[in-house]
């Protein structure tokens, strides 16, 4: 879902597998590729809502921006509460590749992106 104009969606990135349909945590660092980075990248500044399941560790999840020069931007986002949470932050320039680390602990998680304005 996205407010952006095109849905987007969630990939695997790092450390993550996708098994019959659902996310699992095999290695660390766990990282989650936003796609398509377009849609973000010609925004200044994002809102996300996303939610996560109420078994999955309660954390405050990562947001890493990296630009077309190779610099690589990481934020704290906020953690959910009642399984949900909003973030509004500001987008770099000549982003190429924006990815979120849900969490720490390997096996299952239900991480996902509500929507994207």
């Amino acid at each position: 879902m996205s407010g952006l104009g095109i849905p987007l969606r969630i990939e695997p990135d790092s450390g993550i597998s996708l098994i019959d349909g659902a996310f699992r945590a095999v290695s660390l660092p766990l990282w989650l590729r936003i796609c398509p980075t377009e849609e973000i990248a010609r925004h200044s500044w994002i809102k996300l809502r996303y939610s996560s399941s109420f078994f999955d560790e309660p954390l405050r999840p990562l947001i890493r921006f990296t630009t077309a020069s190779g610099a690589v931007l990481t934020q704290a986002m906020n953690g959910p509460i009642v399984g949900r949470a909003e973030w509004i932050g500001r987008v770099p320039e000549n982003v190429v590749s924006v990815s979120i680390s849900p969490g720490r602990q390997l096996g299952p998680f239900s991480f996902r992106i509500d929507d994207v304005k």
